[in-house]
C-alpha cells in the first residue's frame, strides 16, 4: 500500500531511526519513494511514479569526476580511454562511442560530467506505512495538514503507540459506517 501526501502538505526532512538524515526531494505531488543502496535508504521522493522518482534521484547524485571517466566506460586505465577519445575525435572515424559500464548511469540534467556511479545494489521502491509505523524505521517532517499524535509526537495516522492505535481503530470503525 502506497502513501500519498495530501496536495496542501509539503515534504521537508526525513531521517532514519539511527539519526541518519535522508535527502528529501518533492515534486509536490503523487507517492512517496525510498532510493537506497546496500547501506539503505538514502532519499525519500514524492514523485508522480516509478520513472519520475528515479529520473530524481540520479538528478539530485553526486556525479563522478573527470578523471574516473575512463572506469565508467570500462576501460583498463585512463591511457587507453585517452587513446579511444581521440580516434574518436577523428572526423573520419566511423566507430561506436562505447557505452557506460554497468552501475553508471547518465543524468537528464547533465551536471558536472553528467555521469552517476549508482553502484551495484542501487534500488528504489514505494514507501510503505510499514516504512513509518511508530516512527522507528524513519521519521519524516511534513508541513501542512496533519494531526500530530499528543502521545509520542508522530503523525497521527502513522502513530503506533496505545493513543495512536485507538484512533486509527475510532477512524477505520468510522471508515466502515460511512
Amino acid at each position: 500500500m502506497s502513501i500519498t501526501l495530501k496536495s496542501s502538505t509539503t515534504l521537508r526532512s526525513a531521517r532514519t531511526r539511527t539519526g541518519y538524515d535522508l535527502k528529501v526531494y518533492d515534486d509536490c505531488w503523487g507517492t512517496l519513494w525510498l532510493y537506497g543502496h546496500e547501506y539503505g535508504p538514502t532519499m525519500l521522493i514524492r514523485a508522480e511514479g516509478v520513472e519520475s522518482a528515479h529520473s530524481i534521484a540520479i538528478d539530485a547524485s553526486k556525479t563522478i569526476n573527470a578523471d574516473e571517466m575512463w572506469e565508467a566506460y570500462g576501460f583498463d586505465n585512463e591511457a587507453a580511454y585517452q587513446e579511444r577519445v581521440t580516434q574518436l575525435a577523428n572526423p573520419y572515424n566511423d566507430g561506436e562511442y562505447p557505452d557506460l559500464s554497468e552501475g553508471y548511469q547518465y543524468q537528464s540534467n547533465s551536471s558536472g560530467t553528467g555521469i552517476v556511479n549508482v553502484g551495484y545494489y542501487e534500488w528504489y521502491r514505494e514507501a510503505e506505512a510499514s516504512d513509518f509505523q511508530g516512527c522507528e524505521r524513519l521519521r519524516i517532517t511534513v508541513v501542512g495538514d496533519y494531526q500530530i499524535c499528543p502521545e509520542c509526537g508522530c503523525d497521527m495516522y502513522l502513530c503506533s503507540c496505545e493513543y495512536g492505535k485507538s484512533r486509527a481503530a475510532l477512524r477505520a470503525a468510522v471508515q466502515k459506517i460511512n
